[in-house]
Formats: C-alpha cells, structure tokens, sequence
C-alpha cells in the first residue's frame, strides 16, 4: 500500500467518523433527552454530574444521555445529588411509583 493510498483512507476514515458523529447529534436533539428528570421546586444548579453524565437544567427539569445504567439507578443517584425527584423519564418511559419512591428514598434534603 502507498503513502497516498493509506492518506486517503485515513481521510475517508475521519469524513465518515464527522458524518456519523453528526447524525447521531441529530437524532438524540430530534428525539429529545434520553433521561428527564422533574423537580418541583427546581432545586438543583444549571449544571450537575450526577451518574458519570452531564445533566442541564432546563426550568425545573434535568436532562442527560444515556448511561446505560438502570433507570431508577440513575434517578436514586440524581435524587441523592440534587433533591425529591416529582417524575423521572427514561428513553419516554416514565418511572413507576415504587421505583420513583426508591429513587427518592435518599434524596438530598434541602435547607429551607
């Protein structure tokens, strides 16, 4: 193989991985967030990690990407960070009651 060819692979390579990179943006901002948490009030800060992923505050609603953890998992983590979760969704789903009460069984209490 030549140094040409092994350059236009390399640049087919990146191309494609921009390519997939991209559509892939577009369809998790198409579809919305994988996880939505509700806080009511809104008690947590416009950025929080929680989970090993970013989540962002949009009013008193947390969004994040998947984990690939178990969704009440994740909500139990993000209750234990930033306070009672009120509803909790994953990939549309909504969590039930016993698991949205399992999720805030150690929800960081807030002063007030």
């Amino acid at each position: 193989m030549t140094i040409r060819n092994t350059r236009s692979i390399q640049t087919f390579a990146a191309l494609s991985l921009a390519l997939l990179s991209v559509t892939a943006t577009a369809a998790v901002a198409a579809d919305g967030p994988y996880y939505r948490a509700v806080l009511t009030p809104k008690t947590a800060p416009d950025h929080v990690i929680s989970s090993g992923v970013a989540w962002e505050a949009k009013g008193n609603e947390l969004h994040a990407g998947e984990t690939g953890d178990q969704p009440w998992m994740v909500c139990a983590e993000l209750a234990h960070e930033v306070g009672t979760i009120s509803s909790f969704t994953a990939e549309g789903k909504e969590l039930n009651q016993d698991k949205l009460a399992y999720c805030n069984k150690n929800a960081h209490k807030t002063k007030g």
